[in-house]
Parts: structure tokens; sequence; C-alpha cells
């Protein structure tokens, strides 16, 4: 029996399709393939030392905001299916000769297995998804009608049974789902055959939050076959494998077609719909890891930590500065892989606030309650390649995940390191990054630092009020008066703060003090004329409206002018103002 899979076989015959290829059904139907569901609050912040480099992150960050963050989360179904003939090779699971299709990893693995072929891979993956889609229109996944086998087992792939983490985030989940659909076999965990045993951890969390299946639970190298096993299928890894009138488009929670491209089946496409997305799965195993706490004496445990990197980790230059200005605030400091798999699971759960470096520790976000604040040190390099790796986990729990993108630990912090050559580069805080973060901190805590430039003050209020704290931000600009009534942004700010407060004659207030500053900014007309209308105040209507149209009728003379000509005022778009006009007329 082999343990590996053929990668240059053509895509048709590599991969399984559930619907049309047999060898895979559904021991009861699906209650949903997907359905919407309430996102985490997930921000990013570029707090460089360096302009040129957070240039670079803003950049991304925006690309991200605008092109690739659903309106909502999803949450896909994962369900028990019953393979016949099949074969748990490598890390994955096949059923009479073709492969499950268990996420990213794999098509990846296809993609750079077959780089050097004539035909592009990726292509091949795409026509792939589109051939299925054709296929399965008036197919779905069948249904087993007979009664199930006698002595049915359980098998679940596993990449890996020597990491705790990876373990939590990609095996565990898939028995949370079995053990809630009822089942009581035998389980058994197939992994490479590389691998001699599986980490005392590994066993530790799986005896902790299954005690039910105690003598039952086996870890077996791969290959292994079976005529009859039951194993699970996440209905996100095939979703591109069915077309839109039989699972439903998800293309009206994306923010723009940009990027993600509805249906194609492109990695752009699936790469975005992973990082909305989450597993019904993980929404199990949270449940059943918050059912494992309940009763149970974690008092001792801090509810504000900063998680300690481990002893063969590089360190992050400035992070014991940071840690020992938090220690004032009631930070401890912990090793997160120094608690038992309860602890780990009670620490999220309880916290108020956790301060980490991006790592695997961030599986335990599916734990957090939705008040927690997550905040994660990162660069450059964790916002491109790493910042979603664990957004689903943040999605299933509601938690606010909040990261900070600052610098490299590098010779030249401005130069962008390569991933291929240079790995992942450790992050490096500067004084001002500390400064930065801890202002933040503080804030959202309750305290506010005395600020000495408007730019600083304005910084830190628009991360509060990015993350919803408007209250906190209100407090914050009312400390510093002095700065906010000579600068139009904190002006706009503090008006932010109002109308999310609902205090509309305070908006308008705050409005016309930074249109006083700052008369150029049409915008801030639009917005007293739409603050003056929730608070029925019709003579500010009349106000703004008259003071638009003088604008109009002076940027329009100006505009004809044969000798001024429109350069005169760059500031105004004439034809924002136009739009501005009819937008008036129609109210």
């Amino acid at each position: 029996m082999q343990n590996q899979i053929n990668f240059s076989l053509p895509v048709q015959d590599l991969f399984l399709n559930p619907a049309v290829d047999g060898g895979i059904s559904l021991p009861y139907p699906a209650e949903f393939f997907w359905r919407p569901a309430t996102p985490a609050l997930i921000q990013g912040f570029a707090t460089s030392a360096f302009e040129e480099v957070n240039y670079k992150i803003n950049a991304y960050l925006n690309v991200t905001k605008r092109h690739k963050i659903f309106s909502q989360a999803i949450e896909f179904n994962t369900v028990p299916v019953l393979l016949e003939q099949a074969c748990f090779s490598e890390s994955f699971a096949l059923a009479q000769g073709k492969v499950l299709l268990p996420g990213a990893r794999l098509l990846k693995r296809y993609c750079w297995e077959n780089q050097e072929d004539d035909l592009d891979p990726e292509e091949q993956l795409v026509s792939y998804f589109q051939d299925c889609q054709r296929q399965n229109i008036d197919a779905s996944i069948p249904l087993y009608t007979q009664a199930l086998p006698e002595n049915l087992a359980v098998a679940i792939a596993c990449r890996s049974i020597t990491n705790p983490y990876a373990f939590i985030a990609e095996a565990l989940p898939q028995l949370a789902q079995i053990a809630g659909s009822g089942f009581r076999g035998d389980v058994f965990f197939h992994f490479s055959n590389r691998v001699k045993s599986p980490h005392p951890a590994v066993q530790e969390i799986v005896a902790d939050l299954f005690p039910e299946f105690v003598g039952r639970i086996f870890f077996e190298p791969a290959p292994k076959h079976y005529d009859h096993v039951l194993t699970v299928l996440d209905l996100l890894h095939v979703y591109f494998q069915f077309p839109t009138e039989v699972v439903g488009s998800v293309a009206h929670l994306a923010p723009s077609d940009a990027m993600f491209r509805g249906h194609d089946g492109y990695v752009e496409s699936r790469t975005i719909l992973s990082m909305n997305a989450f597993s019904s799965s993980l929404s199990a195993l949270r449940r059943r890891g918050l059912r494992a706490i309940e009763g149970k004496d974690f008092s001792y445990l801090p509810k504000r930590f900063f998680v300690g990197l481990p002893d063969d980790a590089p360190s992050i230059v400035g992070a014991e500065q940071l840690l020992e200005m938090l220690r004032l605030f009631g930070f401890q400091r912990v090793d997160f892989d120094k608690l038992s798999p309860l602890e780990q699971i009670a620490i999220m759960a309880n916290a108020e606030m956790a301060i980490t470096p991006h790592s695997a520790n961030l599986t335990h976000m599916m734990f957090a309650s939705p008040q927690t604040f997550v905040l994660v040190l990162g660069t450059l390099q964790t916002a491109v390649h790493r910042w979603d790796e664990y957004w689903g986990h943040a999605h299933v729990s509601g938690c606010h995940y909040i990261s900070f993108f600052a610098d490299f630990d590098a010779p030249d912090p401005k130069v962008s390191p390569s991933i291929d050559l240079d790995g992942m580069v450790p992050v490096a805080l500067s004084d001002q990054t500390v400064a930065e973060v801890l202002a933040f901190i503080v804030c959202i805590l309750g305290y506010f630092p005395g600020l000495p430039t408007a730019r600083s003050l304005l910084t830190l209020a628009e991360r509060l009020i990015c993350v919803g704290e408007h209250d906190h931000a209100l407090q914050l600009l009312e400390n510093h008066s002095d700065l906010v009534k000579t600068h139009a942004g904190l002006c706009v700010a503090k008006a932010d703060c109002h109308k999310a407060r609902a205090e509309p004659y305070q908006e308008i207030a705050a409005l016309y003090l930074a249109y006083d500053l700052d008369k150029s900014d049409v915008k801030i007309l639009l917005r007293i004329f739409w603050g003056a209308k929730r608070a029925d105040r019709s003579d500010i209507m009349s106000w703004a409206r008259s003071r638009c149209a003088e604008i109009s009728r002076t940027v329009t003379a100006l505009s004809s002018s044969p000798i001024l000509g429109w350069h005169c005022c760059p500031e105004v778009s004439l034809n924002g103002l136009c739009r501005m006009g009819c937008l008036f007329k129609s109210v």
C-alpha cells in the first residue's frame, strides 16, 4: 500500500468530485452548506518607525480592507461522510483512489509539484472546478440509505501530531464534529509514518476534551485502508466544486469584485473566501472546550497577559521594554507552552486582553470571549503572509483581533526581506512603536495619556474609533480640548464619536468647528447637512445647502476663467459639487 499521492495524475483523476465520483456519501442530510455569521472585529495598524515602511504597510492594509474583507463572516458546515474503499495516505484521505479536497494546502502542493509542466497547474485547477460545476448542476453528495456497517470506525487525517497547536487547529475540530453527531465507535488519527508518536500535550487534550472516548482513540501512521470508514468533510473545501445554483453565491458579501471574482475558483478567490470563513467544526470544538473548563477554578490565571516566546524562538526587540510598562497596568508574562491544555483554554476564555507575537498560540483565539482584545505584534511580512492565518479562529469567538505591524529586526529595517530567502524575519519594536502600542492599550483599559501633538492624538483617536472604542476616544479628545479646537481632523474625529453615540447636536457642533478651521473640505459640509437632517434641524440644513451652492458658483466661475483656469482650486471637485447639488435637490 503506497503512502504517497501521485500529483502527476490529471487533476480530474486526482481529486474527488463528491457528487459524481462515488465512494462518498452522507449518513444524514446536511443542515446547511454555509450561512452568514457575525464577524470578529479585525484591524491592523502600521506602527513602523519609518514613514516609507508605514506607507507599504498601509498600502497592503487598505487593499485588504477595500477588496478582501467581507461584510459578514461565513460559517461552512462540516459534515460526517461515509467513505468506501478508503485509504489514508500521508495526511490525506482518499475514496476509491481519489483525494478528498482538504483545503488550500493540498492545492498549493499540486501547483508546486506541477510547476514545471507545460500546462499551468493553476489554470488546470480552475478548469477542473468549472467542469465540476457543470457536472454538479443537478447533483449533490448522495445519502447513504442503508444501515451503517457494523463496527464502523472513524478515521481522521492529521498533518501533525507533534505540534499540539496544529493538531488543535486541524484534527481536533473534526473529532468534535463527529462526537456531536452521536458516534461512539473507535477513532483513528492517521499521520505521516515518519513520526513515531504524538506529543504528550496532544494525548492530554484529547483525554481532557473527549473523556467519553477514553480507550477508543488510537494514533496510527499512514497508510491505512478501510472498506468503510467515517470521516468528516469541510464543505468550504468543496465549495468551488458546486455551482452557485446549488450552494448559493457569497459574492454579495464581498466589498468588490476587483480581487474576489465570485465563483471562478482562482487562487485569489479561494484565499479571500477562506480568510472570511470558519468551519462549524471549530464552533463545535469551542463549545466543547468551554464546557470542559466549566466549574473549575482558574482564578489564579491572569486576565491581562503578555505571551512570551518559546526559548528556541528569536526574541522581539523592545518586547521587554513594553512588558515592563504593561506590568504597571496589571499585565503578567505567560509562557503558553508551560500551561496545561485546559489552562490554555481557560486563560483565553477569561482574558480581558492578551498581547502576543504572531505565533501558533493564536489557535486558542477560538476560546476567547467576544469582549477579549487579542493584540498581535508583527511586521510587514506578517501582514502579507500570515495575518489572515487565524481569522477563522477570531470569527468563531467574535473577539477583537488587533495587529500592530512594526519593524524588522534586520540590519536595514527599511528593506523588505524575501520570504523565500530570509524566511520570517523577527520583529523589532522601536521606542516610538512601544509608545504607540502602550497608548492604545491603556486607553482601552480606561487610562488616558497626555499627548504632545495633534498628529499623535489624531492617530490614537482614529485607532480607538476603528475598534469601536468611541467612548474612550471621546474621553481622550476631551482631555486634549486645547489641541482639538485648533485641528479640523480632531474635530471630525470627535464628531465621529458623537455620531456613534447617537448625539447629533454634539456631532454638528464638532463638525461646524471643523468646517470653521478648514473651509476647503466640502465633505464636512455634507456631514453637517446629514447630521442636521438626523436632528431635524431644517435651519442648519438650509445653511449647509447655501454654503455648498456658494462654493459651487465660485468654483464654476474660476474654472471658466480663461486666465485663472480650473487649476486655481484643485482642492474642490466640481464633479463632486454637481453631484452634491443634485443630492440636495432630491432631499
